[in-house]
């Protein structure tokens, strides 16, 4: 008997021409100053951020320096090429940080931060301590072995030197992912919030809840956690602040 075809035939038929659009799809970050007020106000500059992989790169948040000679930008920046096979397409995510000259938008430092788990990290928000001497950026970053975590990234905002990084991996290990960030007034304290997965993994539950966390702004260690569950189990905060005392923290979603 004669021998058939022993190659494995394509399981799944797919279009690469998904993988061109999507690759079709970069964006880069974007910053614009405006002069004093006017109407229209008219661009002061425009400054343009593409990634090491020249793919997809989206700006989330930006903040102003107290003095206001600095802006900062976070957001996130495709790390490598994607990979395109039956599925579509496969990347990976880094966290974008960048200073600028508020003047003439000549940038100043960079800083990318990727995860222990070398995948999906995106930055959501960002905040500078109260005397523009540090600057904290915060999102959702892949773990390893903890899915999806929250991770705060503190820098010297003069240089963009780490000063710490903290993690937060809720009690499923699931999806976990920081939206706002909020600095008490004396600058003694950091305040994220977010949304982080409840239930057991294995049941296939996305219950998700409020979570809410404390940090010590100088070293990163974690004071407080702060959990909300509504009564559907799809709870999403989206921002948090603080009050001018730092007694009350208010979060919303």
């Amino acid at each position: 008997m004669a021998a058939g075809n022993l190659s494995a035939p394509d399981p799944v038929p797919w279009d690469v021409s998904r993988c061109r659009r999507a690759a079709s799809a970069g964006l880069a970050l974007l910053l614009v100053a405006s002069a004093p007020a006017g109407q229209p106000p008219p661009e002061a500059w425009v400054t343009r951020y593409d990634g090491p992989a020249s793919w997809t790169d989206v700006a989330e948040a930006v903040v102003v320096s107290p003095g206001g000679d600095r802006d900062y930008v976070t957001g996130v920046s495709t790390q490598r090429p994607a990979r395109c096979d039956e599925h579509g397409y496969r990347f990976s995510w880094a966290y974008a940080t960048i200073a600028y000259d508020a003047g003439t938008g000549e940038e100043i430092w960079v800083d990318r931060y990727r995860g222990p788990g070398r995948g999906a990290d995106h930055a959501n928000d960002l905040a500078l301590s109260p005397d523009g001497g540090a600057l904290y950026v915060t999102g959702g970053s892949g773990g390893e072995g903890t899915g999806k975590d929250y991770a705060t990234v503190a820098y010297e905002a003069a240089t963009g030197a780490r000063l710490w990084v903290s993690r937060y991996d809720g009690p499923t290990s699931g999806l976990d992912s920081a939206r706002s960030v909020a600095v008490a007034a004396d600058g003694a304290r950091v305040f994220v919030t977010g949304w982080s997965a409840d239930g057991e993994p294995a049941s296939g539950s996305r219950n998700l809840d409020h979570a809410t966390i404390a940090s010590d702004a100088r070293t990163g260690e974690e004071l407080w956690v702060a959990r909300y569950a509504g009564p559907t189990g799809r709870d999403h905060a989206f921002e948090v602040d603080v009050d001018p005392d730092a007694r009350t923290v208010f979060v919303t979603g």
